[in-house]
């Protein structure tokens, strides 16, 4: 009887204890449960999938990127047939250039010569005529003492003699007169010839210069024209997908598609009722039938704006590991982030 009771006694204590780990264990899942927020999400490589054209309506000439090459950002990856006319276009454009350039600088040269020619010639001129007119003042200083030294003698000297001298004295009153009158011309005219050589040299200056400059947008233009015959990848990243082939018209089609599969990505949809709960750098657990392991990562920003229909908020996980999830862009997995 006392054995019984005892094995009565120990089952009940037994079952006791069951119901207690149970209820600790059940406890402990409901709070582990409850510190997670689940969702889904998609995985997407850093900046999307980005598609490349066109905006000209060409033939492709080459491709020179195949699936899977990695490239830099601004490297070529297909060319326009254009891109030969194009670069014609820029060899004459720079020819042009250089004979405009180099034929104003010429013109400029020149008329400064012209100029310096001008200034010799109009110092020359009037220093001899200031000689002129020094010589001019000298015979009349001679002159009128001759006039005056034959009124001083009185009755000695004929009327014929004093006309004489009267007459050589207004001669060279009116030769002085002359020479001052053609020394000022001549310094009027080398000021005004002067002064029309600068200006055309002016002219011809803001000649070349216009001529530069239309002659370097014709050139800038030709240059963008090139670049847009050469299509170059936005971004560092990997050839996802080659649509097009050479001989092939571009068109509206896209090209090739490329993206930056080092940066891989979750885009979660979080409801609103667990926004508030998460915070950037939180951990985060990636899961899906398609992927081999779980994958792990962080929040790296959430979004401000409700979806208005389906009252969830856009959330972005950076992946940890790129590798895998590279091959499984827009792969629909489920995530927990601890909080």
């Amino acid at each position: 009887m006392k054995r019984m009771l005892s094995n009565m006694i120990n089952r009940k204590s037994f079952y006791v204890l069951f119901l207690i780990l149970s209820y600790i264990l059940a406890a402990h899942s409901v709070l582990w449960a409850a510190s997670k927020v689940g969702a889904v999400g998609r995985i997407q490589a850093g900046n999307g999938l980005i598609y490349l054209t066109s905006a000209s309506n060409d033939i492709i000439a080459e491709i020179l990127v195949q699936k899977d090459d990695v490239v830099e950002q601004g490297d070529p990856v297909a060319v326009l047939r254009r891109k030969a006319i194009y670069e014609t276009e820029i060899t004459l454009t720079e020819v042009e250039l250089e004979r405009v350039d180099k034929l104003g600088a010429e013109a400029i040269a020149f008329q400064k010569l012209k100029i310096l020619e001008l200034e010799t010639q109009g110092v020359q001129a009037i220093a001899l005529q200031a000689l002129q007119l020094k010589k001019a003042k000298e015979d009349q200083s001679i002159a009128l003492k001759r006039l005056e030294r034959l009124k001083r003698l009185g009755d000695t000297y004929s009327s014929q003699e004093l006309e004489t001298a009267e007459y050589e004295l207004e001669t060279a009153r009116l030769n002085e007169e002359a020479a001052k009158q053609k020394l000022a011309r001549l310094k009027a005219e080398q000021t005004m010839n002067l002064d029309i050589a600068n200006q055309e040299l002016q002219r011809l200056v803001l000649k070349r210069s216009m001529n530069i400059k239309l002659a370097e947008q014709k050139l800038a233009l030709a240059q963008e024209r090139l670049r847009s015959a050469i299509i170059l990848a936005p971004i560092d990243g990997t050839i996802l997908e080659v649509f097009r082939q050479a001989g092939e018209v571009v068109g509206d089609q896209s090209i090739m598609m490329m993206a930056d599969l080092q940066n891989m990505f979750v885009i979660g949809e979080i409801f609103e009722s667990d926004v508030l709960k998460i915070a950037p750098e939180m951990p985060v657990t990636i899961t899906s039938n398609a992927l081999p392991e779980t994958l792990h990562g962080h929040v790296e920003s959430i979004g401000r704006v409700l979806s208005p229909n389906s009252r969830v908020v856009e959330v972005k996980i950076r992946i940890e590991d790129p590798e895998v999830a590279s091959r499984l862009i827009n792969l629909e997995v489920s995530i927990s982030i601890e909080w």
